[in-house]
């Protein structure tokens, strides 16, 4: 039996570039389903199959390897199979009989693959999903869904008796898979069943709530096509959601759902080490807020973190940011430099016929970024006047800068840092203004054990980066992987010392 090549494409970005130019020659490439793929090489083994969910599939069920083999065996050397690169070596490894290694799909673009084009078996059409912003949009959709007796499903709901009873009463049916995104999280091998119910079910309309459309791109790259607001096939919804996503498409946590909220905080937490007591207010903090601000009883949430620096209070609010929207900016500001007489001018802009900026540090990060955190780094230096607008901008929610423009942070949330420690706060802080503040708490030093599970977590997470990356020439060992993880950091206390210590031992 003769051995192949195992081609890997590095991310999604590459995959469409390789999938365009396929679809142009006239080939479609296709995801690996048990049975259908055996079928379709012995009809035709010129074809392409990407086999990155089945490796999913069979990590976490190796006893189905032998039938996955026995699905590849009618291919030959006009088969071409690929594998997004970061589960390559175990592709490898599972298929050692019939892969001898692998390669990239790019840069060798001059690769000769296919010489002409033939007459293929297109097993299915890639197709857009359909995005959602928030419960209230997707109360709307169930409703005009009802009104038109047309089935709104979950994908837990999904199985051979569903698609069976509902096969002759309805033409569509509306699939959310925003839970199934979340899943897929901690179950991989779930992607390949979800495919294969999406291909078999062509009256399926895919959504997904807005705040999870990147990952379910990701995931199901070879079945998903893109992304298009759900007004796009229900025009009933248009006034009610059109705007909304293409207008304000700041994400905040007032979006979110229930399960939104619990996913995020529990992301956070396990990110954020040490400080126990502070994570476990999270929960019921935020879930207040958000039924307050629904009810318009509320604006803003507010923290304010406390203690020596390097404990994690900014890294806090960017890992907030980074799990409601990574792929945006936060606004950050450093109140260090606004204890000057004219700092209030510097945040909100100048007034007119002021000489110098008109703009404000404020308002114009607020224009740019899409998502609802706000960072106030060294907030004790700032003077008076900041204090006093920071007192009516969490009471309101809204400021107008100089230029006269109203800046609306209704559903934010503001987090404020100091290195003060809870005692001296109180004297620094105004009692007008710390009052206001939904959560004070004060960083404390974290024990050897959490640090030790940070440094932990830091390796596996950089060395994935340098993976992902693939900039490294070879593979580290597990006992190297081990070493950096007991680096030795017992006199370290701050966080970002032990970052650094561990990013210089792995490039040395």
């Amino acid at each position: 039996m003769s051995r192949y090549t195992l081609y890997t494409y590095k991310n999604r970005d590459e995959f469409e570039t390789y999938y365009k130019e396929m679809e142009e020659k006239g080939y479609i490439i296709s995801p690996f389903i048990f049975q259908n793929t055996k079928d379709l090489l012995e009809e035709d083994t010129e074809n392409i199959i990407d086999i990155s969910s089945l490796v999913q599939y069979l990590l976490v069920n190796p006893a189905d390897v032998v039938p996955a083999i026995n699905n590849i065996l009618p291919a030959d050397e006009e088969t071409r199979f690929i594998i997004i690169e970061s589960l390559s070596d175990k592709g490898l490894e599972i298929f050692r009989n019939h892969f001898e290694d692998k390669a990239p799909l790019y840069p060798e673009k001059n690769n000769e693959f296919i010489q002409e084009v033939a007459e293929n078996f297109n097993p299915f059409d890639r197709f857009y999903i359909y995005s959602y912003k928030n419960d209230d949009e997707l109360k709307s959709i169930i409703e005009y869904l009802n009104d038109k007796k047309i089935s709104l499903v979950s994908f837990s709901q999904i199985d051979e008796h569903f698609t069976t009873h509902f096969a002759s009463k309805e033409k569509d049916i509306f699939v959310d898979i925003t839970s199934l995104i979340s899943a897929i999280k901690n179950n991989s091998n779930l992607i390949y069943y979800a495919e294969k119910l999406i291909i078999e079910n062509p009256r399926f309309k895919i959504i997904v709530q807005i705040n999870k459309v990147e990952k379910a791109l990701e995931h199901f790259r070879l079945i998903l096509k893109g992304v298009k607001p759900i007004n796009e096939i229900l025009p009933v919804v248009v006034t009610e959601i059109e705007d909304e996503i293409s207008v304000n498409n700041v994400v905040k946590i007032t979006d979110l759902s229930t399960q939104g909220v619990n996913e995020l905080i529990k992301e956070v937490s396990s990110k954020l080490f040490g400080h126990k007591k502070f994570k476990d207010q999270l929960p019921s903090a935020f879930n207040n807020f958000i039924l307050l601000n629904r009810i318009k009883e509320k604006k803003v949430f507010s923290i304010f973190l406390l203690g020596p620096t390097g404990l994690g209070k900014t890294e806090f609010a960017t890992l907030l940011k980074n799990q409601l929207n990574p792929h945006t900016s936060m606004v950050k500001i450093n109140f260090g430099n606004y204890s000057s007489q004219d700092a209030l001018n510097s945040l909100i802009g100048s007034p007119r016929g002021y000489i110098g900026s008109e703009d404000g540090e404020l308002g114009n990060k607020l224009a740019k970024s899409k998502v609802g955190i706000i960072l106030c780094d060294e907030f004790e230096k700032a003077n008076s006047q900041i204090f006093n607008f920071f007192l009516e901008l969490l009471e309101d929610g809204l400021f107008t800068d100089s230029l006269s423009r109203e800046h609306n942070i209704d559903g934010y949330i503001i987090v404020f840092t100091s290195n003060l420690d809870e005692s001296n706060f109180y004297k620094v802080i105004p009692t007008e203004l710390s009052s206001r503040f939904d959560l004070v708490c004060e960083f404390s030093l974290l024990t050897e054990v959490e640090k030790r599970n940070f440094v932990s977590y830091y390796v596996d997470s950089f060395l994935e980066k340098i993976k992902k990356e693939n900039t490294l020439d070879r593979q580290f060992t597990t006992q190297e992987i081990q070493e950096f993880k007991n680096i030795n950091v017992n006199s370290i206390e701050n966080i970002r010392d032990i970052r650094r210590l561990v990013i210089k031992k792995i490039l040395k």
